[in-house]
């Protein structure tokens, strides 16, 4: 009898054990799983708010610096990553409370960082802060409608279309080809003189022609103003030209 409650008492015991080792191993296997699901939570957590900054950055490049409409499609991108609620419910792990704080933060810190940021702002309106500043003299006929004689921007100057006009009575020298080229030549360089360049500052020029026949006879004249390197330079017969000149000729200079 005593032989009989041994084996039924050591048989229980070891029955015991084997249910605690497997209680043990199923606590094990359940603490290691949720530190997986932890570490994956937190690694497509950080992956998302990643993706949505680098969209963000985009948009603030490309657009006018709205904040507005950046938040809109900030908020609209991280919805899935900011809603956490059900993540945090089905996990209780000390890392993933950590990851989820952290990831918000970082998220919340780069908006506000991005709404107060000027840089990229500057970047839409550089295009629009271009200053621009009229060139005018006495010494060259006065313009013939809505123009000016000459703009500076960006540390050049643009000379609209000149003709060979006496700038004292703003009629033309004489009817000659010639006479009308070297005055136009004149009258260039005092709108270059006003503006603080010279001809030898002129990169581009461009020469109307009434008649391509006189092409020969202008280039003579023009080449005593411009020696090399002469500018660029393009050249057209056109169908007339204002007050019936014989040629126009408008360039572009560096300051």
């Amino acid at each position: 009898m005593y032989l009989t409650k041994g084996k039924v008492g050591n048989t229980k015991k070891h029955f015991e054990e084997k249910e605690e080792d497997k209680r043990r191993s199923t606590r094990i296997i359940c603490l290691k799983s949720n530190r997986i699901d932890s570490v994956f939570f937190f690694f497509f957590t950080y992956l998302s708010l990643s993706l949505s900054w680098s969209i963000r950055y985009s948009i603030l490049l490309v657009g006018a610096g709205e904040s507005e409409m950046t938040w809109s499609v900030f908020r609209s991108i991280n919805t899935p990553t900011l809603d956490l609620s059900t993540a945090l419910r089905s996990t209780r792990t000390p890392l993933v409370a950590a990851g989820v704080g952290c990831a918000t933060f970082a998220g919340v810190s780069l908006f506000r960082m991005s709404s107060r940021s000027p840089p990229f702002a500057s970047l839409s309106v550089s295009a629009s802060s271009v200053k621009k500043e009229v060139v005018s003299t006495e010494k060259a006929p006065a313009a013939l409608g809505p123009y000016s004689q000459a703009i500076k921007a960006n540390n050049l100057v643009f000379l609209s279309g000149v003709l060979g006009l006496i700038p004292e009575t703003g009629k033309f020298v004489s009817e000659s080809v010639e006479d009308q080229t070297e005055q136009v030549l004149k009258n260039m360089g005092e709108i270059l003189k006003a503006s603080g360049a010279d001809y030898s500052s002129v990169v581009k020029t461009t020469i109307m022609l009434a008649d391509l026949a006189d092409f020969k006879t202008v280039n003579e004249i023009y080449a005593k103003y411009f020696p090399a390197p002469s500018p660029a330079r393009s050249t057209y017969q056109v169908a007339a030209l204002p007050l019936n000149a014989k040629i126009e000729i408008e360039c572009i200079a560096t300051l």
